[in-house]
C-alpha cells in the first residue's frame, strides 16, 4: 500500500508526496492531476481548481527511471497512471452531478466506479464528499471511514473523517483525529519547513476546538483557538469562537 501525506496551497492545489517517493533515489514524480474539489470548497462547482495526487491507495509503483521503454516496470507503471487518471475523471464527472444537485447519480457513478477499481481510496473519499455536500454527515462518516482505512496516511482524508464525525454529533470520537493530525501538521510546518501545511493545521485546530468545545473542554478549546490566533489575527471563524468561548467563560 502506498502511504503519504497529503498538503495544499491556497489556490486549491492539494498534493500527496507518499513515502515510497520520498524514499527512491530517483524521487520520481507521477503526479496526476486529478479532482479539483477534494479540499475545503464546495463552491468550486466550475472545477477550476486541481488536485494533484502521488499514489491512489494500493497503486503499485515502479521505482525504475523514466525513459526505459518495453521494461516490465515501465509498462506496469504506464497501467497504474491509466487507473488514476480514469478514477480522477469519473470522481471529477460524479462530483459535477454532485454540485448541480443530482445525489443519486453521483453516487451510482460513484458506486460503479468503486466497483471497478475496488481499494482505491480516492473514490469512497469522494463519496463521503457528496453526501457531506448534501449535509448527509453519518452517511458521509462511513465513506471517510472507508477511505480512512484504506489510506491512514492521507491528511485530508483524517481531516475530512474528524469533520463529519463531529458534524454528525460525535465530537469526542472525532478528537483523537483532529489531535494525530495536528501533531503531524506541526511536524509538516515545523520540522519540514512546509509553509503550504499551515491553513490546513488552523483548519484541523478550529475543528478540534469546536471538538472539545462541544465535549464541554472549553480550557482546551480556548487553547486552540488562541494557537490559530497567534498564526494568523484574522482568522474570523477563530475570532467568532474565541468570543462564543470568552461568553461561555462568563
Amino acid at each position: 500500500m502506498v502511504s503519504g501525506i497529503l498538503f495544499y496551497s491556497t489556490n486549491n492545489q492539494v498534493t500527496l508526496m507518499t513515502d515510497k517517493h520520498r524514499n527512491t533515489s530517483h524521487r520520481r514524480r507521477d503526479a496526476i492531476v486529478i479532482i479539483s474539489l477534494l479540499v475545503f470548497v464546495f463552491p468550486l462547482a466550475a472545477c477550476r481548481g486541481t488536485v494533484r495526487n502521488e499514489g491512489l491507495s494500493q497503486v503499485e509503483y515502479s521505482s525504475t527511471q523514466p525513459g526505459m521503454g518495453g521494461d516490465p516496470d515501465m509498462q506496469a507503471s504506464q497501467v497504474n497512471m491509466e487507473k488514476e487518471q480514469a478514477v480522477a475523471d469519473g470522481c471529477l464527472q460524479a462530483w459535477r452531478k454532485a454540485v448541480a444537485g443530482d445525489e443519486a447519480t453521483a453516487m451510482k457513478m460513484l458506486e460503479e466506479l468503486d466497483s471497478k477499481y475496488s481499494g482505491i481510496s480516492s473514490v469512497q473519499f469522494m463519496m463521503g464528499q457528496v453526501k457531506d455536500h448534501f449535509g448527509k454527515h453519518k452517511e458521509a462518516v462511513e465513506h471517510f471511514k472507508k477511505a480512512h482505512s484504506t489510506n491512514t496516511f492521507s491528511s485530508m482524508q483524517t481531516f475530512k473523517l474528524a469533520e463529519s464525525m463531529r458534524k454528525a454529533g460525535d465530537s469526542k470520537g472525532a478528537i483523537p483525529h483532529y489531535k494525530r493530525l495536528v501533531g503531524n501538521l506541526e511536524r509538516a510546518t515545523g520540522d519540514y519547513h512546509m509553509d503550504t501545511m499551515g491553513q490546513l493545521l488552523a483548519s484541523v485546530r478550529l475543528g478540534l476546538a469546536e471538538a472539545y468545545h462541544e465535549c464541554k473542554q472549553d480550557a482546551d478549546a480556548l487553547s486552540e483557538v488562541k494557537k490559530v490566533l497567534e498564526a494568523d489575527s484574522n482568522n474570523e471563524k477563530a475570532k467568532s469562537l474565541l468570543k462564543e468561548l470568552e461568553k461561555a467563560g462568563d
